[in-house]
């Protein structure tokens, strides 16, 4: 450090660096981990303002709490789709379809679903990432 750090500060300061220490001044050098930089400095004169790792966990379970809604949520609606779902299959039932032809019939009605959703997924991700 000292080395490379003697003729730079001759240069700005027009001091070598005995003489800047004599003057009870002093120069310090130390690493930090980059993962560390942003969230977890505490160093005065950042180069950039630096964030706190509690606003992270913070959001995290606010997160972790609306995921779980969700989750619920989708439970819910699986269930009022199924008793629905039971009711269609017990009319084709009644009207005397072939076990085959509700079996198909679901089946398709499922793909259907799935494909609806994936479709709507990918648009709504096209749409998201054309605001960025």
């Amino acid at each position: 450090v000292d080395n490379h750090l003697g003729p730079e500060l001759k240069s700005i300061l027009g001091k070598t660096l005995n003489e800047f220490n004599s003057e009870g001044n002093f120069f310090k050098v130390s690493l930090t981990a980059l993962p560390d930089i942003y969230l977890r400095s505490s160093r005065i004169g950042e180069l950039f303002g630096t964030g706190n790792i509690q606003y992270v966990y913070i959001f995290s379970a606010i997160a972790a709490c609306i995921l779980i809604i969700a989750i619920i949520n989708f439970m819910n609606l699986a269930t009022a789709r199924s008793a629905k779902r039971a009711r269609e299959v017990g009319m084709r039932k009644v009207m005397g379809s072939m076990k085959s032809a509700i079996g198909r019939a679901v089946h398709y009605g499922v793909g259907i679903n799935v494909c609806g959703g994936y479709v709507t997924c990918c648009r709504n991700s096209h749409w998201h990432h054309s605001l960025l």
